[in-house]
């Protein structure tokens, strides 16, 4: 639900409806010698997908740390935070609940 000195704060596998916001929290590496490209999106099982994050990630790092968040889960039920490549291929997935 949060971040706070680079770290998740509130991290759970269950939020309830109406929580402001609601990260993804992203820990990349990118050895390449350019910035990579990644998307983040927050997807129901039914329903339409909500964030639709642009990230970066810088060249040649070994560790970057990022986070993408969306105030717009509202229904409950089973969700994912998904990170994309640019060919849309999926690179991450995590599951998590909205309840009431």
């Amino acid at each position: 639900t949060g971040v706070g000195a680079h770290q998740p704060v509130g991290a759970a596998d269950s939020f309830a409806r109406g929580t402001p916001r609601l990260y993804a929290f992203v820990d990349a590496v990118n050895e390449r010698g350019e910035d990579a490209a990644l998307r983040v999106t927050f997807e129901p099982e039914v329903g339409e997908s909500a964030g639709h994050v642009a990230l970066t990630v810088p060249a040649g790092r070994a560790r970057h740390r990022t986070w993408a968040y969306t105030r717009h889960v509202y229904s409950t039920g089973r969700w994912h935070a998904v990170v994309r490549a640019p060919d849309g291929r999926v690179i991450a997935r995590r599951a998590f609940d909205v309840v009431e």
